[in-house]
């Protein structure tokens, strides 16, 4: 059976209001973004003994470190040595906080339009060494502002590179943004179902003649549909919602882009908590239908 968290930062950047609304829903776990207005690679050791003690009191697992990882640009050089400290730093923390997935990207999208797969891969030559007998899995993420931007170039990707330390993390709301992204189920699941570890839950419709995001039964995507073919496949890894709509003021397409930090978390409790509940009431109606 698939297990249920939420990315803490779009509740709140207090742990404990995050963990609060997570054992409001009996949700299994919660994935880290950030926290205390600090991004992943900024938590001090002394931060991660907290957390550990904190999601250990309270009964829930760390789903994932929502790390940036090559949410960089592809020619810096400088970026590049950066974002292999903090890949190097997310492993460190995997093994504090007793968790296998590091969420990561394919670079920036922006300026890099002649970038091709082939560049890509010729830059994860590092990561893989990195990963490599360390238990821990890079998921890489369908997301429309970087070159592996829907399930189509996710999917190339991840046959090229072939390692058993990187795959892919998949999100339904991502591919609505992207123009050249497919209906998200059940055509761009069943094209990476295969090479899924993690999912991230979100929606998203058009206003105003512009794609944002919005609660799970009002987007594009059919996620009840989409829940139930999670159930009927097996599938057992966690599946993690992240708001990123607000109900009072949208977040700026910034912040959307690097989320973190108070300002992307403001609004998030009263939205993410409307979300839950409507997560927790398509997976009870689908119980029930089974029954």
């Amino acid at each position: 059976m698939l297990k249920l968290a939420v990315i803490n930062d779009e509740v709140s950047q207090e742990l404990d209001i995050a963990i609060a609304l997570a054992q409001e829903f009996y949700f299994d776990g919660l994935e880290l973004r950030s926290l205390w207005d600090k991004g992943l690679p900024q938590l001090s050791d002394d931060d991660i003994e907290e957390i550990r003690d904190m999601m250990d009191d309270a009964g829930l697992e760390v789903a994932c470190l929502a790390s940036p990882f090559f949410k960089s640009h592809i020619d810096s050089e400088e970026e590049y040595k950066q974002h292999l400290d903090i890949l190097r730093r997310c492993i460190d923390i995997t093994h504090k906080l007793d968790t296998n997935l590091i969420r990561g990207f394919g670079f920036w999208r922006e300026g890099a339009e002649n970038y091709k797969i082939d560049d890509i891969l010729a830059r994860y030559k590092e990561p893989k060494k990195i990963l490599e007998g360390e238990g821990v899995y890079l998921v890489i993420e369908n997301e429309h502002d970087t070159l592996l931007c829907n399930a189509k170039t996710l999917r190339e990707f991840l046959d090229r590179i072939d390692s058993p330390n990187i795959k892919g993390l998949w999100d339904p709301g991502n591919e609505i943004f992207d123009p050249d992204g497919i209906t998200p189920f059940p055509d761009a699941y069943n094209l990476l179902k295969d090479q899924i570890l993690h999912i991230h839950l979100k929606n998203a419709k058009e206003i105003d003649g512009k794609m944002e995001a919005c609660p799970l039964d009002e987007g594009k995507a059919d996620i009840k549909a989409h829940l139930k073919g999670l159930i009927d496949d097996g599938y057992e890894g966690y599946v993690s919602l992240e708001t990123h709509y607000r109900k009072k003021k949208a977040i700026s397409s910034e912040l959307l882009k690097s989320p973190t930090g108070s300002q992307f978390s403001m609004g998030g409790e009263e939205a993410t908590y409307e979300s839950a509940q409507i997560l927790v009431s398509m997976l009870a109606e689908l119980t029930e239908e089974e029954v």
